[in-house]
């Protein structure tokens, strides 16, 4: 495995916290999540919640769980001699939380010169102390500002885009850090944000409203950004919708009825672009879905794709071939399905060897390994500074 070798304790309670632990893992780092309580388990409002609900499930797998209480001195003993072996820390607890207990990357740093401690906040080190919300960082990013019709308030996306681009710009800052430690012997402190992340996507659109670009307000057809000419957007048909990317005009022309768009010019498909733009919808609207894929089909570089629900996406024969769906194991008498890991190496996908642990799965495991004897163990337990868990074995 790729990672193999690389030992990691996660210290996270959203969502793009503990997919970065999962793409880790995955790679073949041995990954332990660190909890002291279910807030890295729970999403709330989403289905099967629960300790081993569906939220966890999505970003569990391949790692272990300890549970011990940090803000003890037994527990910062047990972080110090956790840090002797596994020197990365994934640290996408609440602001301030760590260091409320006592748990300062600078006095670490003195006694473990290797580590490299990944800090991922929602707005980044500074003043701002945003809640790790996906759809709040949309609206400060900019980002939910460039989707909807004009007429109406802004769209935020519909899935957790930031949040999940966030999730592997901690994986890369990580294995980059850990690269260069690996020539140098040198630590590092590897920071990143749901701001950052969400900013970073959008790296053509401030990209061309920051050198003069021309930023046009949001229209109420379907052109799907600010900066593009007609067509760019989702259009609907007789009975769906389908999106048409730049298209030439005279291309155009010969789809659509005669005399609609001809006094139209390729220099109108930006500057009179909402117009053109509506001539397009409703021409659209007078075929079905499958009727234009046919008439696209036939046509050389003509860019589209009908939009697609869930039941039909599951269905698609370009989504099959790639296998993305795995099962993540039982949850309440029922099987539960997720994707796996989104790349292929070598043209084989990262097995999932573990299921998501239980809640201190792995505790006497790791303590055992940090050289803790089994009295020492009861005893911490006894005073409720450690949580074990022996019932589930992957």
């Amino acid at each position: 495995m790729m990672l193999e070798g690389m030992k990691i304790l996660s210290f996270v309670h959203g969502l793009y916290g503990g997919s970065a632990s999962q793409i880790l893992a995955d790679l073949g780092a041995e990954v332990v999540r660190v909890e002291w309580d279910m807030t890295g388990r729970i999403r709330p409002g989403s289905v099967l919640d629960g300790e081993n609900g569906l939220f966890f499930q999505m970003t569990g797998r391949n790692q272990k769980s300890i549970s011990f209480n940090p803000q003890s001195p037994e527990g910062i003993d047990i972080l110090h001699r956790l840090l002797q072996d596994y020197d990365i820390v994934l640290d996408n607890s609440p602001p301030g939380l760590l260091e409320g207990w006592g748990i300062q990357y600078d006095e670490l740093l003195r006694s473990h010169k290797q580590l490299i401690w990944c800090i991922c906040t929602a707005d980044g080190s500074g003043c701002c102390q945003s809640p790790d919300d996906e759809l709040l960082m949309e609206a400060k990013s900019g980002l939910a500002s460039l989707n909807g019709p004009g007429s109406k308030p802004p769209v935020p996306a519909g899935a957790a885009l930031i949040e999940q681009h966030a999730a592997v710009l901690i994986a890369l800052g990580i294995i980059a850090a850990a690269r260069h430690r690996n020539i140098t012997g040198q630590g590092h402190k590897v920071e990143t944000s749901l701001l950052s992340a969400s900013l970073d996507l959008q790296i053509e659109t401030i990209g061309y409203y920051l050198n003069g670009g021309r930023f046009i307000d949001r229209a109420d057809t379907g052109l799907s950004t600010r900066i593009h000419q007609s067509p760019y957007g989702v259009y609907p048909t007789a009975d769906g919708c389908i999106t048409v990317s730049l298209t030439h005009h005279d291309r155009l022309c010969s789809l659509f009825t005669p005399g609609v768009i001809e006094n139209f010019t390729e220099q109108d498909a930006m500057e009179r672009r909402v117009e053109f733009d509506q001539m397009i919808n409703q021409e659209m609207q007078k075929k079905t879905t499958a009727q234009w894929v046919e008439i696209f089909e036939r046509m050389e570089d003509m860019w589209f794709a009908p939009v697609n629900e869930y039941e039909q996406v599951m269905k698609d024969d370009q989504v099959l071939y790639n296998r993305p769906f795995i099962e993540l194991g039982e949850s309440e008498g029922r099987i539960l399905r997720g994707l796996g890991h989104a790349n292929y190496y070598d043209g084989v996908r990262p097995a999932v060897r573990n299921l998501p642990p239980a809640f201190g799965q792995h505790t006497d495991e790791i303590l055992e390994k940090a050289g803790y004897t089994q009295r020492e163990l009861n005893q911490l337990e006894r005073k409720g500074l450690i949580v074990r868990n022996h019932e589930r074995k992957n």
